[in-house]
């Protein structure tokens, strides 16, 4: 019967397979887009490729180390294929900011803001994008207790946090809108980073910048490409300086290169709306493995807040490769994925999207 196949017929479907698809084609298949762009860049391991495929990829031969008496799945020899096709590299490259670890980070001064009841972290507002962060005062903001209790495990913390305070708040919609400020483009995180407890002013949501270069061609496409219907997307000029801020626009997608092509630089910014974000601190949240975050839509013409999205990440147990903290896989509350599959992916586009409508014509982005 057609399951219950011998090892060899199992070992030939998957070389059929294998010869009939494209090598990248099986990794877009196969692997999470975060894995996939670390595949892809050659900064992987030979043995950390494997160790970091899910058991489901591996088919079920595979039981995370050893091989059950069922023998491998076809999908297996597919995707050790991929793997093996990509360069070997030193223990030294496998990072996202290469060289040696640093000091791990510690918060050391602190200041009030108007924008929650906890003390940030003075490097938080180090600049004028984070200083102007948080400073919105939201309709709806979080209550100085949290509602911990010291006898809590990290989840059932994460947990309540996520059922109290986390959701998509939206206040007021605007359809037809071609582009945005983003407001506060965050730095692309290193692997160091997202190593570490405290470095990072909201690691659950920063992470998944780790996938674009940090510039607005790259980062830009995330909001303007086939299926990402915003026209364009402006950012402070970060290169022009902190006194004399000047903005970029990028837009028209270039499917060849994967990024927005055209960049034009603009004196003040054109944009009606705009999106911001800021780290969230709530009692003993990091000490728990437990980031908070929200990502702000503002009206700039009435500085009105039109929603609100808060959500926290938790990141806990062994970790990435024997460290503690590994902020690239942390949990997001359960809710979210009620609406998207993949909240760490799909969510920003989806809620962004969701209050500035892109013109109901734009099926594809210019």
């Amino acid at each position: 019967m057609a399951d219950q196949l011998s090892r060899p017929a199992l070992a030939m479907q998957g070389r059929r397979r294998l010869q009939s698809l494209r090598p990248r084609t099986l990794l877009q298949a196969l692997l999470p887009p975060t894995m996939l762009g670390e595949l892809l860049r050659g900064t992987l391991g030979l043995r950390q490729r494997v160790a970091l495929l899910p058991p489901t990829t591996l088919g079920e031969g595979w039981d995370g180390g050893r091989w059950s008496s069922r023998g491998p799945s076809p999908s297996l020899f597919v995707t050790l294929a991929c793997a093996l096709s990509l360069p070997l590299v030193t223990q030294a490259d496998n990072t996202v900011g290469k060289g040696v670890a640093p000091p791990k980070h510690k918060w050391t001064e602190f200041v009030q803001v108007k924008g929650q009841p906890e003390p940030v972290p003075a490097e938080w507002v180090s600049t004028p994008e984070g200083q102007f962060a948080h400073s919105i005062v939201i309709p709806n903001p979080v209550p100085k207790d949290s509602g911990y209790r010291w006898w809590w495990s990290a989840k059932k913390y994460f947990l309540h946090l996520c059922e109290k305070e986390a959701g998509e708040f939206v206040f007021k919609t605007a359809e037809n809108v071609e582009g945005f400020l983003f407001m506060r483009p965050p730095k692309r995180p290193t692997d160091f980073d997202l190593k570490d407890l405290y470095k990072l002013e909201s690691p659950n949501f920063e992470r998944s910048f780790q996938a674009y270069r940090d510039d607005i061609r790259s980062r830009g496409r995330h909001f303007s490409s086939p299926g990402r219907n915003y026209l364009y997307v402006e950012e402070p000029d970060m290169a022009a300086g902190i006194t004399t801020r000047k903005y970029l626009r990028a837009s028209t997608y270039d499917g060849k290169a994967f990024e927005l092509s055209r960049v034009e630089h603009l004196d003040i910014a054109s944009s009606k709306y705009a999106v911001t974000w800021r780290g969230l601190r709530r009692p003993r949240d990091r000490e728990h493995g437990i980031s908070g975050a929200e990502v702000i839509v503002i009206n700039l013409e009435s500085n009105a807040v039109m929603a609100i999205w808060r959500d926290f990440g938790l990141t806990q147990g062994r970790g990435f490769l024997n460290d503690d903290v590994w902020w690239l896989n942390a949990a997001v509350c359960p809710q979210f994925y009620l609406r998207y599959s993949r909240p760490d992916l799909e969510q920003r586009y989806g809620f962004i999207s969701s209050v500035l409508r892109p013109p109901p014509d734009s099926k594809e982005a210019k």
